[in-house]
């Protein structure tokens, strides 16, 4: 009961995460037209966007269903048996892990070619985690049940990736803005192992920072401004920050919660870990819950340092910029209002003196 507990647990919240993932990139991000090189714009098909829209529900629905049953196949064979490492450092969570991060890169990058190469890989991925299974499971004849649920996921995530398009360049006012918002660091990491889908990023040590495509403030600046103007103008102000930044408080909420959740799990792993070298009986999980004492820590110097950029990056910056941009265009017009007055006055006064030289005496 727990197990399943559990399971339903992870499944809703992976789907209610890509869901609020979905929203707020659909909010952030205005509809844009297809822009050639000549300046032609040509706008995307209805039936295209939703069939797309629908790929990426069926394929994070999938992630988070194999992701939630290799969890609980981890967990089943723990209990059936000794085993020396623990459920989360089993190599079948890890892989269906790392697919379900792809998977939800590929729902909500805005990259417009890159997510036909992301879909490559995930594709990869899932090739590769259907041998796992088949040749772990089907061939041993072990749980053919979970895993033939497992191969209907990764079947689905493979369907849904070959129905990927190529989409176009991306052009806006002359300029190629193809990748402007585009591969971020989690999709060079989750994507960096398959060589087809870049060949500088093959080994490790070769990731670099620079090589990511550098986006203007005022490009990003650009959805939230749209945001707050349409919002009411009658609302205070820290309402309609509140309303425009809205999903940037979110992720640094869950980033915060995450970070205090990788704090408490490091404690609590490290105590268990300093009891299992003791009595003899309980060295074999010493080794699993080292594993995991180093995710618990990795996961927490990590998540400190996405909560700095997101306060830095898509908080204190856009926020200060956009607050500039709303005061200078306040004084301007209070300026050009007050030049407008002088100006009206000596017309007025321009024209009754025309008025009296005309007139005969």
């Amino acid at each position: 009961m727990e197990a399943a507990i559990g399971c339903t647990s992870l499944a809703a919240v992976a789907l209610l995460t890509r869901q609020c993932l979905h929203i707020g990139s659909r909010a952030a991000q205005p509809h844009r037209l297809y822009q050639d090189e000549d300046g032609g714009t040509t706008p995307e098909p209805q039936g295209n966007s939703r069939s797309i829209t629908t790929a990426k529900l069926f394929m994070n629905a999938a992630a988070a269903v194999g992701t939630s049953t290799s969890v609980f196949r981890a967990g089943h064979d723990d209990r059936i048996g000794p085993r020396s490492l623990p459920a989360a450092a089993n190599p079948r969570v890890g892989l269906w892990l790392l697919l379900a991060a792809q998977a939800l890169i590929i729902g909500n990058e805005a990259g417009v070619r890159e997510r036909y190469k992301q879909g490559v890989g995930a594709l990869a991925s899932a090739a590769i985690l259907a041998l796992y299974i088949g040749l772990h499971d089907f061939m041993r004849g072990s749980c053919v049940s979970i895993a033939f649920i497992e191969m209907n996921c990764v079947l689905v995530i493979s369907i849904a990736c070959l129905t990927l398009p190529r989409r176009p360049v991306l052009y806006q006012d002359g300029r190629l803005t193809d990748q402007q918002n585009g591969a971020s660091i989690i999709s060079l990491l989750s994507f960096s192992w398959f060589p087809l889908y870049r060949h500088r990023f093959s080994a490790l040590e070769n990731l670099s920072l620079r090589d990511l495509p550098v986006a203007p403030l005022a490009h990003r600046i650009r959805p939230l401004r749209q945001i707050f103007i349409q919002s009411a103008s009658d609302d205070m102000l820290m309402l309609r920050l509140i309303k425009a930044w809205r999903y940037s408080f979110y992720l640094q909420w869950a980033l915060t919660m995450l970070h205090s959740m990788s704090q408490f799990a490091s404690q609590y792993l490290l105590q268990r870990l300093l009891s299992c070298l003791g009595p003899p009986l309980t060295q074999h999980y010493a080794m699993g819950y080292a594993v995991c004492l180093g995710l618990a820590l990795l996961s927490e110097n990590m998540s400190a340092g996405w909560i700095t950029w997101v306060t830095q990056a898509k908080l204190s910056l856009p926020m200060t910029a956009l607050l500039k941009g709303v005061l200078f265009e306040t004084m301007t017009k209070k300026r050009s209002s007050q030049q407008a007055k002088p100006k009206a006055a000596q017309r007025n006064d321009v024209f009754s003196l025309e008025s009296l030289m005309s007139n005969d005496w």
